[in-house]
């Protein structure tokens, strides 16, 4: 047993390098920031949820539709009537997210007993479709729809008189809301609910496909590397007469095909999956019960959501520049490990900065950052893959090809040093300084 202790406490010491600590240090501190930027981002959202309350009842009897506008705007309520609204007040930054929209004749119905509860639009305007944060913010808080049903029924109780029992069944059921999605100007009858499962849905499949690739990848050229130098496989293949570019070129494009292949068989049940929810999202959206509702695919393709197939081919593009990236910098940075047991060591921060940039991505609105924070994700390559879809939704051709540029640059130059790398002596002395232990 004393032997065992022995070979164990040796073992251990042998896995709890400087260099190990050091990365669970700095993968600590990644999340520890990542945490702060998300809780600020759902605190933001729970204060809009909770501001909205019901300050007053009306001072006095409400009997048209322009003094129960007048009423909710008052209470914080964006509303409008059908002949004074326009879908082009969205286009301006400083408009509310969403936008109530009341036939003219609306309080003459709901103050009579008969027929079907008046129809109220309800507009909610989707900005853009980066971040998840910025994409759920398209459905109202239940509280919203709370605090509209509460202002209707208070409108009731003042503006029905004193003969309130043939009102109570329009009081239990003041109206019915109709949600209708305004994006780039263009409407779509379609619940927002749906629409942000579908998007989310088809959003992230492609971003966690492109993250995991550059994942595997990474692992697998350092671990190629290493394993090389470990067993000295790379000293006599640098001596063969064979160009060293050759070398640092397939090992780059197998690592990359590898990747691919396992990534492609591990998400092709996690695919089937989600397509198992698409048939009921697009049903349900058909059932909205207004007559012009679409389906969920309709509705993309109204909306502007859909990528035509050269927009395809720029995002494939910028997310095969990001994947050449990751395995250049992957790399390089195998060539530092000694052996199979330092390639973990040596691919923590690449894989640290890709997985920070997933999440800030995947759940922040990046495009509405502060200048200084947008470029200092700009920066790495990895970013502009990430946001090419919501850039191409956005039209923003501009961005994308600017992203594009860069990303091939960064390569370029990785690329570069890789071959001046393999063509020194560098390629086999390279190695991490080591830390003194205490």
């Amino acid at each position: 047993m004393r032997k065992f202790a022995i070979l164990l406490k040796k073992e251990i010491q042998g896995l709890i390098t400087p260099q190990v600590i050091l990365s669970v240090v700095i993968m600590v501190i990644v999340f520890v920031m990542l945490g702060g930027i998300l809780k600020d981002q759902f605190a933001k959202m729970s204060e809009e949820a909770h501001d909205l309350r019901l300050a007053q009842l009306p001072s006095r009897p409400i009997t048209t539709t322009g003094g129960l506008i007048a009423y909710l705007n008052e209470q914080g309520i964006p509303a409008f009537e059908e002949d004074d609204f326009s879908p082009r007040i969205f286009e301006n930054p400083e408009a509310p997210p969403r936008v109530l929209v009341f036939p003219s004749d609306f309080v003459e119905h709901l103050l009579s007993p008969e027929g079907e509860s008046p129809e109220i639009t309800l507009y909610l305007s989707l900005r853009n479709t980066a971040g998840i944060l910025q994409i759920t913010r398209l459905v109202p808080p239940e509280s919203f729809r709370t605090f509209l049903m509460e202002a209707l029924r208070s409108v009731i109780l003042t503006g029905g008189g004193g003969e309130q029992s043939p009102l109570l069944e329009r009081y239990l059921e003041p109206a019915r809301l109709r949600e209708k999605v305004v994006y780039n100007g263009r409407i779509a009858a379609v619940s927002p609910d749906v629409l942000i499962g579908y998007l989310i849905n088809q959003n992230t499949i492609l971003v966690l496909l492109l993250f995991m690739v550059s994942l595997f990848g990474a692992q697998f050229v350092a671990t190629s590397i290493a394993t090389e130098k470990e067993s000295k496989t790379l000293e006599t293949l640098l001596s063969l007469p064979v160009p060293r570019s050759y070398i640092a070129i397939s090992k780059m494009a197998a690592a990359g095909i590898m990747a691919l292949l396992m990534v492609v068989i591990y998400l092709a049940g996690f695919t089937y999956y989600l397509d198992s929810f698409q048939g009921l999202q697009t049903s349900a959206s058909a059932a909205q019960g207004s007559p012009d509702a679409l389906s969920v695919t309709l509705a993309l393709q109204h909306l502007g959501l859909v990528l035509p197939p050269w927009d395809e081919l720029l995002r494939g593009l910028s997310y095969l520049l990001s994947l050449l990236n990751v395995l250049g910098i992957a790399l390089i940075l195998g060539l530092f490990a000694e052996d199979i047991r330092g390639v973990q060591v040596v691919v923590t921060p690449i894989m640290l900065v890709l997985l920070a940039l997933y999440l800030l991505t995947l759940f922040l609105d990046v495009l509405s950052l502060p200048l200084l924070a947008r470029l200092a994700l700009y920066l790495f390559p990895f970013t502009h893959a990430f946001i090419s879809t919501s850039l191409l939704l956005a039209d923003d051709y501009l961005a994308v090809g600017l992203g594009l540029g860069y990303q091939t640059l960064t390569f370029v130059l990785i690329f570069l040093l890789t071959l001046r790398i393999f063509h020194t002596d560098r390629v086999l002395t390279l190695k991490l300084p080591r830390l003194k232990r205490r």
